[in-house]
């Protein structure tokens, strides 16, 4: 795995190729829309809500992430939508696909093949056809080249370098990513932790923390479950008051925040340090929100196929989630697109 891992600069040099070929075959994706929505779920999902923080900083258009078979009404004729399944056989993105047709939502679909290339194919809707990755959640990158260098097109130019921006930090971090020991001080914290805390801030890295989050779930097979700063600060922490096994907390954050913002964490880290209760930074490099955000994505991918290693388990296989999916299939499930 990784191999694939260090292939992030070229993947996001295919998505930025695929994004001039959609532009260039379908210009409709540069026409002026109310809305933008993503639908996928998974690995195939997270794209879109990282989109959905870059946009929200940077573009006055409102962003929809559906990751539910069931599509919000304010999905419709004036919103543009992208269907992401990389399997192409995701039974809930199969069904949001089928509702979109029928409200007639100006769409594109994304897949590797399976039966949304299948169905875009037949109700002539347009399909993106993604190269090949390891598993869904490694195709990461060229979902982010693919869609910065749209919306960069669409007319968010603060989005211009950023493709750029980010296979030069990725250049940077791959030398010092394939060595174990750079992640010596993560891994001391990490290892022999069963369950810890992966939280991030709000409109900041906090969807880098969520990726985290799933990435040393499916990499490590531990149980690494997500929150944001500051709502979490409102109820999450009255189970750190009394506990039995020290708790542990991956930190997720750049250094672009508000006095305000600064403050009320540097006061959530003093108390967590008062309660005893365990916290590792995540490091940031670069010096724009854009590349320190991207930065953390990279390393985490890194550090949980090391974590991986060191508990000696498959970074690669999902088995559980391949489990349950096929008990999904014979559970009866049908979808008609």
């Amino acid at each position: 795995m990784i191999s694939e891992l260090t292939q992030w600069p070229a993947k996001l040099e295919q998505g930025r190729v695929l994004a001039e070929d959609l532009v260039s075959a379908h210009s409709f994706v540069l026409a002026p829309y109310n809305k933008i929505a993503f639908v996928g779920m998974g690995g195939s999902g997270i794209a879109g809500r990282i989109c959905k923080t870059l946009l929200e900083r940077y573009s006055d258009m409102p962003v929809v992430l559906v990751d539910s078979p069931t599509v919000p009404h304010s999905v419709d004729a004036n919103t543009l939508t992208f269907v992401i399944s990389y399997s192409g056989n995701t039974w809930e993105t199969l069904d949001a696909f089928a509702t979109l047709v029928k409200r007639e939502v100006p769409l594109v679909a994304f897949s590797h093949g399976g039966r949304l290339e299948q169905a875009a194919c037949r109700l002539h809707v347009p399909h993106v056809q993604l190269p090949l990755s390891l598993q869904p959640r490694t195709a990461l990158g060229v979902f982010l080249g693919l869609f910065v260098t749209l919306f960069c097109k669409r007319g968010v130019k603060q989005l211009a370098s950023v493709v750029a921006d980010w296979e030069s930090i990725a250049r940077q971090m791959m030398p010092h990513c394939v060595e174990e020991g750079w992640f010596k001080p993560a891994l001391d914290f990490l290892q022999g932790r069963e369950f810890f805390h992966i939280w991030g801030v709000s409109d900041d890295a906090g969807m880098a923390a969520y990726r985290g989050a799933t990435q040393f779930n499916e990499n490590a097979k531990v149980q690494a479950v997500f929150g944001a700063f500051p709502e979490l600060a409102h109820n999450l922490l009255v189970g750190l008051e009394q506990f039995t096994v020290r708790p542990g907390v991956l930190w997720y954050q750049t250094s672009f925040q508000s006095e305000n913002m600064k403050n009320g964490i540097q006061a959530l880290h003093d108390m967590l340090h008062t309660a005893g209760v365990d916290l590792y930074k995540v490091p940031v490099f670069g010096d724009t929100f854009e590349s320190q955000f991207f930065s953390t994505i990279i390393w985490t991918d890194f550090a949980s196929f090391y974590l991986a290693k060191a508990r000696g388990v498959n970074a690669e296989r999902v088995r559980i989630i391949e489990e349950l999916k096929q008990r999904q299939q014979s559970s009866g499930i049908l979808v008609e697109v």
